[in-house]
């Protein structure tokens, strides 16, 4: 017994490195199957806002530059003057040779009147008149109704339009 123990303890130490155990597998071969593509992007929705027809006009029909188109924008939004406006405006400019940004000024300062503008730019006034011309021409019109509207309202004009006129009465207009 002492050599069945001393051949089991022999083989127990030599033939471990022999051994393999083989599990019973079926064999099934898996393909690779790539997941499935991302469902296409909905339809595009373009949205053409008249800023961008604005900015095509300002650079291929008038000609301006990157500079002038941004204040057209900032003209119309900070400062209040209506598109139809700057675009009367750009075209006074380019009549007149002159600014853009001078002939905003200009309108800003007459009271807005365009009339003033074209007068100053491109009528007579400009040859005679000094560049103040417009400012005063206005300031001195916007005094002129001030006392007028003055005069009216403490009564210093005569009888008022608005007041009714004396009817006769009608008892007397049937004889």
């Amino acid at each position: 017994m002492r050599r069945l123990m001393l051949a089991a303890l022999v083989a127990a130490l030599a033939l471990p490195g022999c051994i393999v155990a083989v599990e019973g597998r079926t064999t099934t071969h898996r393909t690779y199957s790539p997941p499935p593509p991302p469902p296409p992007p909905p339809p595009a929705e373009v949205t053409v806002e008249w800023n961008d027809a604005r900015t095509v006009v300002l650079r291929e029909y008038y000609g301006c530059d990157w500079d002038t188109v941004g204040a057209f924008e900032y003209y119309e939004t900070d400062c209040g003057i209506p598109e139809d406006d700057l675009f009367f405006l750009l075209h006074v400019s380019r009549m007149s040779n002159r600014n853009f940004h001078e002939v905003c000024f200009t309108y800003q300062h007459s009271n807005r009147v365009l009339w003033d503008v074209v007068l100053h730019y491109l009528g007579a006034g400009h040859a005679f008149a000094p560049e103040a011309w417009a400012i005063s021409c206005v300031s001195f019109d916007l005094l002129v109704a001030a006392y007028i509207a003055l005069a009216h309202r403490l009564g210093l004009t005569g009888r008022s339009r608005n007041q009714a006129r004396p009817v006769a009465h009608p008892q007397k207009l049937a004889h």
